[in-house]
């Protein structure tokens, strides 16, 4: 049992039939970090999240949440809080009465109600009706719903989706928030933008295996800056992606200009040549690489950062 992880994930497989879902998946989350589950669609993402709490079970591999194997998934289950599909309530019921509901039928005492309403933000709308709530304290009801057993480990499955912009901070600091309280968080999510905002680690998969499992910043320094290369005249793209390839580096055009997979330290160089090679650049400007750039790069090339 380790006491510094709330996951850990050996050789996770699952097969339905002929086709394979996950594929050989080894992971670790350590406690008390926010770690982002990005993928794209169909890669296994929930899947993996089923498989590890327990609602269908690996074909091969194993996983410890908790330090508890998931085969025994009522030893740890108590302590795991989960929105896996958009949240489900009585629409006609205030947002305090629904997780009311909710205590009565796990034979929970109602105290912690007023505690996680408060976590979650909706303190001062806990009478109102469901159905009278925005998507995104919707979703925060769920998540409130997830916490009403203080669980250690919280696993969300795309909880900022179909959010409008002021949702999804919402839910973003609400993430953080969980994450200084202790609370170890698993969150997949298809906006990129919000995972690099707010999450500490990344597990990166593509077609049910892995590409990329560590911190967040390791994987943003390791995949480096981008240099973006504008020529006054769009003709020239061919013959400056050529310079660019002869120096040994990435490029893929974008309209009216080159986006350079490079440091920062070469761009002198890529001008000088460029200017010896009769190419007038009108624009030429480094840009730190983020996660939606690196997400596309390496689901494209399907090698590991």
């Amino acid at each position: 049992m380790n006491d510094t992880l709330a996951i850990s994930a050996r050789g996770l497989t699952k097969t339905f039939g002929d086709q394979r879902a996950v594929t050989d998946l080894s992971f670790d989350l350590a406690r008390g970090t926010v770690t982002g589950f990005v993928g794209p669609n169909g890669a296994g993402k929930s899947t993996t999240i089923r498989m590890l709490l327990g609602l269908i079970r690996p074909t091969a591999g194993t996983a410890e949440v908790l330090g508890c194997a998931i085969d025994e998934p009522r030893r740890y289950l108590s302590r795991v809080g989960a929105l896996v599909e958009g949240p489900a309530f009585y629409p006609h019921l205030s947002g305090y009465r629904n997780l009311l509901v909710l205590t009565r039928l796990a034979q929970q005492p109602a105290t912690r109600i007023d505690e996680v309403l408060a976590v979650a933000g909706l303190a001062d709308r806990a009478k109102d009706s469901f159905k009278d709530y925005s998507l995104g304290m919707k979703q925060r009801l769920g998540i409130a719903a997830a916490l009403l057993h203080d669980p250690e480990l919280l696993i969300l499955d795309e909880p900022t989706n179909g959010l409008d912009p002021a949702g999804i901070v919402e839910i973003r600091t609400l993430l953080r928030d969980l994450s200084e309280r202790g609370t170890s968080v698993l969150v997949s999510s298809h906006n990129l933008s919000e995972i690099q905002a707010v999450c500490h680690r990344i597990v990166l998969i593509q077609h049910g295996r892995l590409l990329w499992s560590g911190e967040l910043d390791e994987l943003l320094t390791s995949h480096g800056a981008t240099l973006t290369a504008a020529p006054e005249h769009t003709s020239d793209i061919p013959a400056l992606a050529t310079l660019v390839s002869t120096a040994g580096y990435r490029c893929s055009a974008r309209d009216d200009h080159l986006e350079i997979r490079a440091p920062g330290s070469w761009a002198a160089e890529l001008n000088r040549q460029a200017m010896a090679a009769g190419i007038t650049l009108r624009e030429l400007a480094m840009r730190d690489a983020n996660l939606e750039q690196t997400f596309l790069d390496l689901t494209t090339t399907g090698a590991p950062a």
